[in-house]
């Protein structure tokens, strides 16, 4: 089967953060030597639903009293926005989706006169049209709280939250879609991000943010506000961290790809031979722009019906830390998407790399990738962590990390231990999921 992949990744206005330190060198002891204090249990978990592989959804609450809403937690988007009873769109009327109300809450801020413009954003297959108000923003712990039962306990209450109320919806992809609208996790100097009004409020008492990924489409993923969860951590595996570039992103610098251990060079003829990245939880594939993928897809023959996975190549990232490069491995079994048909049982692969055109020629640093590893996102420091994640019935592999000096004028490398939205539309009979462990990968 052939997976139709839609360009959804974001072209709205990224504006983004850069913060101070956190430039720190990786170690082989890995977590125990980083600025992340393992025991502080975050504020609030947010479950992230997992929809075939593609994207990762969780609930909030606008308003009072609080309405629930789904969307795509997105570290790659610094907007919010949700269906409202004004969008006239067959999609918001027909389409199933909450949407939202402000007369019916008692702290809506509609748009005013200076900020009542409608704004556009346009996805690869459609488009939102929105105007952007202000409410009260809610995240309850999926665990503690359930369905938001308590407004006072394990609650993370954010006033006057800035989101976009949509106007007008195109039917695709938006009718396909099990959520409701996008939340934006941009770095705080993102001005309309959910970060952003946290700090301002004060809610966290740390401004970090974790993500786990499950690979099961059974088993939730998780979001962490003000802290991490060391349970989706690979024991012994090291935490390597990454100064963001650009302020109002989660972006960093990529220095190459390698498949089977041979570099590409698909950066050196950038500046300083390094590529630009964005961490993005809402888009669905690690992509290249069109003209890299040439270079990297042909390395990567897939047989459709799955007959060659153990035949395929490792695939290392190389990502910028400091004055190293850490190479991140991902095996065939995390970079290749399984899906099986309820019906037949049969397997047919996609590869979970690919070809995205975005503004800035950048790398797209999505679920493909971090689903292997769990990220963390330092707001105060300016920082996004990668360590190795751990799935539920695996057992990781040792951790053993290298360093290498490949010349005076190369970068040293550090490897790390082995083991957008691009939407595919995936028909009924299919029900899409990581398949469990199959021996040759191990």
């Amino acid at each position: 089967m052939v997976l139709e992949h839609l360009d959804m990744h974001h072209l709205d206005n990224h504006v983004v953060s850069f913060l101070k330190g956190a430039d720190a060198a990786a170690t082989a002891d890995g977590l125990d030597h980083n600025p992340v204090d393992l025991a502080s249990k975050p504020q609030v978990r947010v479950d992230m639903l997992n929809n075939n592989n593609s994207q990762y959804y969780g609930d909030f609450y606008l308003g009072n009293p609080a309405k629930p809403f789904t969307a795509v937690l997105d570290t790659g988007s610094g907007v919010i926005w949700v269906p409202s009873v004004k969008c006239n769109s067959h999609i918001c009327k027909e389409g199933g989706h909450n949407l939202f109300d402000g007369e019916k809450s008692s702290t809506y801020v509609p748009p005013d006169s200076l900020n009542d413009k409608t704004n556009a954003i346009h996805y690869g297959t459609g488009s939102v049209h929105y105007q952007m108000a202000n409410d009260t923003l809610r995240f309850c712990d999926s665990k503690l709280n359930g369905n938001c039962q308590s407004l006072d306990k394990n609650t993370l209450t954010i006033p006057n939250q800035a989101f976009g109320i949509t106007l007008h919806q195109t039917p695709e992809p938006f009718k396909w879609l099990p959520f409701d609208g996008i939340l934006g996790l941009a770095p705080s100097k993102n001005p309309a991000s959910v970060l952003a009004f946290l700090k301002k409020s004060g809610g966290l008492k740390k401004m970090l943010m974790g993500a786990y990924l499950s690979e099961d489409t059974h088993r939730t993923g998780s979001l962490s506000l003000g802290g991490i969860e060391p349970q989706y951590i690979a024991k012994g595996h090291p935490l390597y961290w990454h100064k963001t570039t650009h302020p109002g992103e989660w972006a960093v610098n990529v220095k190459d790809i390698e498949v089977d251990g041979k570099p590409l060079h698909i950066c050196d003829d950038k500046p300083g031979g390094l590529c630009p990245a964005i961490v993005d939880t809402g888009s669905s594939l690690l992509s290249t722009p069109s003209d890299m993928a040439k270079k990297i897809t042909p390395l990567l023959k897939i047989d459709k019906k799955c007959a060659n996975l153990d035949k395929m190549p490792n695939v290392n990232l190389v990502v910028q830390s400091g004055k190293q490069v850490i190479r991140y491995p991902l095996q065939p079994k995390d970079y290749v998407l399984q899906m099986v048909n309820d019906t037949t049982d049969d397997r047919d692969c996609e590869l979970g790399i690919g070809p995205m055109d975005v503004p800035g020629k950048k790398i797209v640093i999505g679920d493909t990738f971090l689903r292997r590893y769990y990220s963390i996102y330092d707001d105060d420091n300016d920082a996004v962590g990668f360590v190795r994640s751990v799935h539920a019935g695996e057992t990781a592999p040792p951790a053993h990390p290298l360093s290498s000096v490949i010349s005076e004028k190369m970068i040293p490398v550090v490897t790390a231990s082995m083991p957008a939205f691009l939407l595919p539309l995936i028909p009924a009979q299919y029900h899409p999921r990581r398949i469990k462990k199959v021996t040759h990968f191990i």
